[in-house]
């Protein structure tokens, strides 16, 4: 009897122990059924906010097309704008030198006037006027003394035939000594005339000096009138009020194109040195990322390099870039001297770097396929590679070393990042997308990021696209 009850005890025990782990099996599968509603609700969730987001993305792209048409528009209608204003400067430029012309004229005709005024002629006439009368005065003289010598003559004739009447031998030599007397009076005649001569010839050159100027001064009253009437026309009577404006409009455009020319030269030196700045962080960041991914000995590290180009007529800074590798110390360009494998490689670093380098405020980057060409190594070294900039970019250090020696790398990587514009690009909320049909790659990153979600692709029979999301990768 006693081990009978000893057996019931222990089998009511034991049904006692599966009644409760069968509670406790309900409730799990309670906890269970509560986490998958919560679960599908959190799925219709984010389906509804993919839908709205599908649905906004048209709008969006559509706005895009719209900002980049309405971005030509207002380029094209600034260049218009400048050739505008470049002829509106080249015509005021004209205008101001056509100004300039008419004040030096002015100013020339002021000067002859003021050589030619009317106080100079009445003293010039008055000075000939002088002389003339003193040529009068001298002409009167001369004549006077012609006639007292004519009347001479005609007395001596008188007497030389009176002393003929008489037969004096005195008289006849006075006569003769008043005659010889006449003919020194006779050169002294020639000598007046002469001069009465020469002295009309001069009267007659001063009349002809005296016309000459009085014909001048004629012209240049006429031309006073001239310009007096011009001046007095309508489009001259506020001709200094316009000047001063135009002088003062020329002054300040002057210094408004030398203050632009300043800026210009400023900013141009500015972006120049942006430049200089950008490139050497990208080929930092190039020279880093080549060490760390590449596993070949053939090639140390590859970098961009840029060559200032000068177009004739064009004041725009305009560079060509090409990619270089170094090997062996030596700078070779990587176009058709390198396989496709490390094309591929190069152009997924150039992007990381210039991802790097420009998007500091975007905390996302996107790659499209690539793996394309690239072997199992490269492929492998590519995930290691995003994983390490995804955990600088959120957590601002490298990836965990495995051994020593990758302590050391990671100190010297750590050292050179810190030292770069990198040290501030530090993101919590940072997102690596990757779109690839490669399989090893997907396996890698899904090991090394562990995603709550991986969204697939593919196509349904009836020809639509549709995106899955698994948990898993199995």
């Amino acid at each position: 009897m006693n081990q009978k009850k000893n057996n019931l005890i222990g089998e009511i025990q034991i049904l006692s122990n599966k009644h409760i782990e069968n509670l406790e099996s309900i409730q799990n599968i309670t906890l269970m059924e509560e986490k998958i509603h919560d679960l599908v609700i959190d799925l219709e969730s984010l389906n509804n906010e993919y839908k709205n987001l599908a649905i906004r993305i048209p709008k969006l792209e559509e706005k895009l097309a719209k900002n980049e048409v309405e971005i030509v528009k207002i380029e094209k209608e600034l260049n218009q704008y400048e050739l505008i204003m470049c002829k509106k400067f080249i015509k005021l430029d004209n205008d101001i030198e056509s100004i300039e012309n008419i004040e030096n004229r002015i100013y020339k005709l002021e000067e002859v006037l003021k050589s030619i005024s009317s106080k100079n002629l009445t003293s010039q006439f008055d000075e000939i006027n002088k002389k003339i009368e003193s040529f009068e005065i001298l002409k009167s003289n001369l004549r006077e003394k012609l006639l007292s010598f004519e009347r001479k003559k005609d007395l001596l004739i008188k007497k030389q035939c009176q002393l003929n009447n008489l037969n004096l031998k005195d008289e006849l030599i006075e006569l003769e000594k008043k005659i010889s007397t006449n003919e020194y009076n006779n050169e002294i005649k020639k000598r007046i005339i002469e001069k009465e001569n020469k002295e009309n010839d001069e009267i007659a050159k001063t009349a002809v000096e005296i016309s000459s100027m009085v014909g001048e001064l004629k012209e240049i009253n006429n031309r006073l009138t001239k310009l007096s009437c011009t001046l007095n026309e309508s489009k001259y009577i506020h001709v200094e009020k316009i000047f001063k404006q135009k002088l003062a409009k020329k002054v300040v455009l002057k210094k408004a194109i030398k203050d632009l020319d300043l800026c210009y030269r400023v900013l141009d030196s500015s972006i120049l040195n942006f430049h200089e700045i950008k490139m050497e962080e990208i080929n930092l960041t190039l020279f880093e990322l080549w060490k760390k991914v590449y596993t070949g000995n053939d090639i140390e590290y590859i970098k961009i390099k840029s060559k200032a180009v000068n177009n004739v007529g064009d004041k725009r800074k305009s560079y060509d870039y090409a990619v270089v590798m170094v090997v062996d110390g030596n700078e070779i360009e990587m176009r058709d001297r390198c396989s496709a494998g490390q094309k591929m490689l190069a152009s997924i670093l150039i992007r990381i770097a210039l991802c790097e380098v420009f998007c500091h405020q975007c905390p996302i980057i996107a790659l499209d396929e690539p793996t394309t060409n690239l072997d199992v190594n490269k492929v492998e070294n590519i995930s290691e590679m995003l994983t390490d900039l995804v955990s600088y970019r959120m957590n601002g250090l490298p990836s965990k070393p495995k051994d020593d020696c990758c302590v050391e790398e990671r100190m010297e990587l750590e050292e050179s990042w810190a030292n770069s514009s990198k040290a501030a690009k530090i993101f919590s909320n940072f997102q690596l997308i990757v779109i690839t049909h490669d399989i090893q790659l997907t396996h890698l990153l899904y090991r090394n990021f562990k995603p709550e979600y991986i969204y697939q692709l593919k196509k349904e029979c009836d020809g639509t696209s549709k995106i899955t999301a698994h948990r898993s990768i199995e």
